[in-house]
């Protein structure tokens, strides 16, 4: 299955920058999350931030980029390590309510393969504009930039035990100047994350993790748009005559094991920003013969009381949140009919059991009635991730309904993907979201 290698990373060469922990100024988000406010911060944190790479601007923003890259390996900026390695990637971060995870991550070049391999498995659908952004970018650099990030499944643990040795056999070697690549670092960030990059280039070492992903798929995460825009650079590249060891062939990802406790899914919640009195009628109405709806006091914090509720009522089969529906009150709604998933012919069983799912066909489209192209087009709708905002909006009136969910577990976004089934929009949000900068791969080498 997965052809999983090492590759020679494109870094920043920390000698130019006196220390490891110039890394804080040099990484950026994913290019997805930065606003205009935020990427004039990043520069001014230092001109040589990746996010001038990553996200430029202008009219002639990607020869931009292209000028900014060469110009940074031409000065030693940025450099290429001597020999292929893995990259290994520890990140310990806050939660919201402030507990601290651990998660790994190891930078690979892995082949690309088509959706129709069955290798590399996809859960979302993608849109048309970001795919040409990225191509225009990449044709433009011809670099990964940043990683796709996917998941795999060792319960074995063969994968995790042939990076470890990996790691200890690095840590125990000579990291000296023989060494064509370059000893890893630790540095934290402005939000107090704490980042531990350690790289793996033994022979035997590579070759034995290499080897135990072999017989793994492998699931996006994050980075849909980017993975088929790596599909479209690849498929260029062979009408060229490229053959299938050239770069193009293969693409950056970060791979984690889905059994890290480190990776987590936060749900992304829904408010119904245009509901005529027709469509309150109607949902209560349908509400009354699908589900157990329950009310419930605010208390103090709302927020706070939908979350408490959720937790108190996980596993319980499929519950929601709700705010709105009755003044002065949180709302728990209970699935107690399934024949209301059962008119939904072009979606598998997996996809008939997510919450996000059943919130979606036999609450907002059944209920309230809007339909596919409604929500696709954002209309009436707002995707948000902070419930304490949810609540706010509601009750200032510029949205009328939040509906709360409880994460989409890791194994149901698995599921969705061994059915060639894709999730509904704005179903999964992995954390945590992986900085660009931290290691990089040029196709041109």
């Amino acid at each position: 299955m997965a052809d999983v290698r090492p590759f020679a990373g494109l870094r920043y060469n920390l000698a130019r920058f006196g220390d490891a922990q110039a890394m804080a100024q040099l990484i950026a988000p994913p290019y997805d999350v930065i606003d205009a406010e935020k990427r004039k911060a990043l520069i001014a944190a230092s001109p040589y931030n990746v996010v001038r790479l990553e996200l430029p601007e202008g009219e002639d923003r990607y020869n931009e980029a292209a000028r900014f890259l060469r110009e940074w390996l031409a000065t030693g900026i940025l450099a290429r390590d001597g020999s292929p390695a893995f990259y290994v990637y520890d990140e310990e971060y806050a939660l919201p309510d402030g507990s601290k995870l651990t998660c790994r991550a190891i930078f690979a070049a892995v082949r690309l393969y088509d959706w129709a391999d069955d290798v590399i498995m996809p859960h979302e659908s993608t849109m048309t504009g970001p795919k040409a952004d990225r191509l225009a970018l990449l044709q433009a650099t011809r670099a990964n930039l940043s990683p796709i990030f996917s998941v795999y499944d060792d319960t074995a643990g063969t994968i995790s035990q042939a990076i470890n040795r990996g790691i200890a056999v690095q840590e125990a070697s000579e990291a000296g100047q023989d060494n064509p690549v370059r000893p890893g670092f630790a540095f934290a960030d402005a939000e107090g994350n704490r980042h531990r990059f350690s790289p793996v280039s033994g022979t035997e070492a590579v070759a034995a993790i290499s080897a135990a992903f072999a017989d793994k798929r492998l699931y996006i995460a994050d980075g849909h748009h980017r993975y088929e825009t790596a599909l479209n650079y690849r498929n260029e590249q062979r009408a060229g005559g490229g053959d299938s060891e050239q770069p193009a062939e293969f693409v950056l990802m970060a791979l984690t094991e889905i059994n890290d406790p480190g990776l987590v899914i936060l749900p992304t919640h829904r408010l119904i920003t245009a509901l005529s009195a027709t469509a309150r009628a109607n949902l209560e109405t349908h509400l009354a013969g699908n589900f157990a709806v329950e009310h419930f006091p605010t208390g103090d914090n709302p927020a706070r009381t939908v979350a408490r509720l959720l937790a108190e009522h996980k596993g319980e089969g499929h519950i929601f949140g709700a705010y709105g529906l009755k003044p002065g009150s949180v709302s728990l709604l209970r699935l107690l009919n399934s024949a209301a998933m059962a008119d939904s012919p072009d979606h598998s069983a997996a996809w008939r059991e997510l919450d996000v799912a059943i919130l979606q066909k036999a609450i907002l489209q059944d209920g309230i009635g809007m339909t596919e192209q409604t929500l696709a087009a954002g209309k009436d709708i707002l995707y948000i991730k902070d419930p304490v905002e949810a609540i706010e909006m509601v009750e200032a009136g510029s949205a009328q309904l939040a509906f709360f969910l409880q994460p989409t577990p890791v194994t149901a976004v698995l599921a969705i993907a061994d059915a060639h089934d894709r999730m509904p929009r704005k179903s999964t949000y992995f954390i945590p979201k992986l900085p660009t900068g931290v290691v990089m791969r040029s196709l041109e080498i």
